[in-house]
């Protein structure tokens, strides 16, 4: 089995929030490919899609979520695999949020309701990027499943009562003023017994920023 591009590189693309993706196509030289699936070295840092097969070939997309990280992904089916090394390039322009954390449920909280419906986090973010959760931060919960990928976040004046507490804020840069905001998602229901680990990303142009892990 072939791939191509390979190795690929994803750079940082133009818009906002800025999008990393890349198209990849696989083939075999002799013979049909048969239930292909994708499977990436790190959930955190990229994401397959569901690949469409067609014969002897096949295509799917691969989806970053940090950049500054090297990754790989492995296309197979029961009669071979090919392994796809991906770098992930940075774009330059300083972080828009840092410290994220989970504060409702708390980090580590078990036996979490699978219909809690809504997640709260404490963020720091820099006096620039204030609105941005309303322009399109990406909320990621993930698990031993696919990641769940939910786009758009709401600011909330406060979480609910008896949440956790947000990290002490990051050190002030040249122009950058860290302020404190309150976020929150909407959540599909979960699945039981599955612990999930919560990741925020507002482009790539940042590293990884997981918030918190509990369980259901």
């Amino acid at each position: 089995m072939l791939a191509s591009p390979s190795p690929l590189t994803i750079p940082n693309l133009s818009g906002w929030p800025p999008t990393s993706t890349a198209q990849v196509s696989v083939s075999r030289s002799i013979g049909t490919i048969g239930n292909l699936k994708v499977a990436v070295s790190d959930p955190f840092v990229l994401e397959a899609s569901t690949p469409i097969v067609s014969g002897s070939g096949a295509t799917f997309t691969l989806t970053a979520f940090a950049g500054a990280q090297t990754a790989s992904a492995t296309a197979s089916d029961a009669a071979g695999s090919v392994n796809i090394p991906v770098s992930l390039t940075l774009c330059g322009r300083p972080e828009g949020l840092a410290l994220p954390t989970l504060v409702n449920p708390v980090p580590n909280a078990v036996g979490v309701p699978t219909t809690i419906g809504k997640l709260y986090f404490a963020v720091w973010t820099t006096s620039q990027s204030a609105s941005m959760p309303m322009l399109g931060w990406t909320l990621r919960l993930v698990s031993t499943q696919p990641p769940i990928d939910i786009t758009g976040m709401t600011v909330v004046a406060s979480p609910p009562p008896n949440s956790g507490q947000p990290f002490p804020p990051p050190p002030s840069g040249i122009g950058f003023t860290p302020t404190l905001a309150y976020v929150t998602a909407n959540i599909p229901t979960l699945t039981a017994g599955t612990s999930y680990t919560t990741q925020i990303v507002d482009d790539t142009c940042q590293g990884v920023n997981k918030a918190g892990t509990f369980s259901t």
